[in-house]
């Protein structure tokens, strides 16, 4: 359990020395998959499918998703590379999924960051950088809890001529209506999965006191791959989860209220690690973990975590 008024935040560095400058992105990758367990044929017939590719002019430069990434991720000295979705918090800074850089005991050791993915032209990769550090909540490494299944990414520098996507709080019971954008693995071409970058419209009613870890619960995802991806607000454009399953049910974790993961947190954290900072001038203290020497982590305290309302 938390402890009352402090946000759990673990965090580790990514070696860019031993990567060296970013090259073209590989298209020989296993898709970042958490499912619901459950055979997910039969979701939709195929007529029904609610996904649909994204309009270039939405995904392209200056278009409301062009903040929407396309990640890639490399575990130790493994060759084989995952992939996933994130988004732009900030120009440098990226949400997603925490299971996509840590899982089974295992955590991502490189990660890319492409803008502008298309497997279909010729500079797929488009623009990228480099992770220089992850933080995501302690809660996740220890317990798998399914509500904290969040990670926030440092990049090595910032992307240009790309607005982040604001955040805000969903409606604990109401009819909500929304997106969900990002590179599904079983879409696109079969040699390359998550080529392209789709959208699907959910409209439902969600009642977060009611569902399995007062999550968001839609369906739309059929086989998973969208992991990382925002789920956007209609009425204001604002990212109000990040999609995590995908399967015979979607789930996504919810941002802020009193179900969801405060971001603030998170963003503190890394710029105080930007700065040099070991958090005591903001009156938390870093830790190292006893059997993990690479994870650190600290109690950000609940004053430093701010409201919960809209942010850019």
């Amino acid at each position: 359990m938390m402890e009352p008024g402090y946000e759990k935040v673990a965090f580790w560095e990514l070696d860019l020395e031993a990567e060296g400058r970013p090259a073209p992105a590989p298209h020989s990758v296993q898709p970042c998959i958490h499912t619901s367990g459950v055979v997910d044929i039969g979701i939709f017939q195929e007529p029904k499918d609610i996904r649909v590719p994204a309009q270039e002019v939405d995904r392209g430069p200056g278009g409301k998703y062009y903040s929407i990434l396309k990640l890639f991720f490399r575990f130790g000295a493994s060759e084989a590379w995952t992939t996933a979705t994130g988004w732009l918090l900030k120009d440098d800074l990226v949400v997603t999924a925490a299971h996509c850089l840590y899982h089974d005991g295992q955590r991502a050791t490189c990660i890319r960051a492409c803008i502008g993915y298309n497997a279909s032209s010729e500079d797929a990769a488009g623009d990228q950088r480099l992770v220089t550090r992850v933080a995501l909540p302690l809660e996740w490494i220890r317990d798998k809890t399914e509500a904290r299944d969040i990670a926030f990414l440092q990049l090595n520098g910032p992307f240009q001529n790309a607005t982040p996507i604001a955040y805000g709080t969903p409606e604990v019971n109401a009819l909500q209506e929304f997106a969900v954008i990002g590179y599904p693995a079983d879409m696109g071409e079969e040699t390359v999965p998550g080529s392209k970058m789709y959208e699907m419209k959910i409209q439902r009613n969600v009642d977060l006191e009611r569902t399995g870890w007062n999550m968001l619960v839609y369906q739309g995802d059929l086989y998973g791959g969208f992991s990382g991806a925002p789920v956007i607000r209609d009425s204001d454009a604002a990212a109000i989860g990040v999609h995590v399953r995908g399967g015979s049910f979607n789930s996504a974790v919810v941002i802020g209220g009193p179900y969801g993961v405060r971001i603030q947190a998170y963003e503190e954290v890394l710029k105080m690690l930007g700065k040099g900072g070991d958090g005591a001038e903001l009156g938390f203290e870093t830790k190292t973990d006893v059997d993990e020497t690479w994870l650190r982590y600290v109690n950000v305290p609940q004053l430093l975590h701010g409201s919960d309302g809209v942010k850019g």
